[in-house]
């Protein structure tokens, strides 16, 4: 988990575990969003408004269908993260 953004994971990890109510011992950057954590599509629309919410950082133009697993949310918010300070 060291090269995702610890702020990243921390605030991905605190929304899955109190909105969703998912184990922190589940929050694996290989957890697999539907099979292992238990999220569905209407899930993972929530968890990305509270993120929008949370971090300030919308994602647009994001091919979500490639999104499968935690360890891809990380680099997600990263990313959006990362790209805002650049430009």
């Amino acid at each position: 988990m060291s090269h995702y953004n610890t702020e990243v994971v921390n605030i991905v990890n605190n929304i899955l575990h109190e909105k969703f109510e998912v184990p922190k011992d589940a929050l694996i950057p290989t957890a697999h969003l539907k099979d292992d954590l238990q999220l569905d599509s209407l899930d993972f629309v929530d968890m990305f408004i509270l993120l929008e919410q949370e971090t300030g950082k919308n994602p647009q133009n994001v091919d979500f269908m490639k999104i499968k697993n935690l360890g891809d949310i990380y680099q997600l918010v990263s990313e959006l993260t990362v790209a805002e300070t650049v430009n």
